[in-house]
């Protein structure tokens, strides 16, 4: 599933404001009221930047974590869960990013005791500013249009 938000950033003395960023949200199939996800974003640098959480019947968890290489680590929100996160095969260019993506969440659950769930998802993010090149290329706004529309007239009629 994919999405879209508006994001501000900084970089090299530039500012690069309201451009769209896609994000990508993966997840396991739900276990015991418990669900493993991140959510993925490449920053435009190269990074991926995810968001691991971790969807229980009480309270969700997440934390943020940034990567731009192949990678593994255990994020443990509390005591009795933990979601494994695997990245292989990451490559990336400057239009997008693209890895193999393995997760893995365990959780404690009464009388049954440790139950887990996991997926692995081919995931590909567009980078930022090569998404705002694909999208600057097909929108023009109405005033943009009428602008260009009155500037069109005004040198057909030689109007002084």
């Amino acid at each position: 599933m994919s999405f879209h938000t508006t994001i501000i950033k900084a970089e090299n003395g530039a500012v690069y404001e309201g451009y769209n960023v896609r994000y990508v949200e993966k997840s396991t199939p739900e276990k015991y009221k418990f669900q493993p996800s991140v959510r993925f974003t490449a920053d435009g640098s190269g990074t991926v930047v995810l968001e691991v959480i971790a969807k229980t019947a009480k309270e969700n968890y997440a934390k943020v974590f940034t990567t731009n290489a192949a990678t593994s680590f255990v994020y443990a929100p509390i005591k009795n869960i933990t979601i494994e996160i695997k990245i292989t095969d990451f490559k990336k260019n400057d239009k997008h990013i693209e890895f193999k993506f393995f997760i893995k969440g365990c959780g404690e659950v009464p009388l049954l005791g440790k139950q887990c769930v996991e997926r692995t998802f081919p995931v590909k993010l567009p980078m930022p500013l090569a998404l705002a090149e694909e999208e600057q290329d097909y929108n023009i706004s109405s005033g943009d249009l009428a602008l260009l529309l009155i500037a069109e007239q005004y040198e057909k009629c030689n109007c002084k």
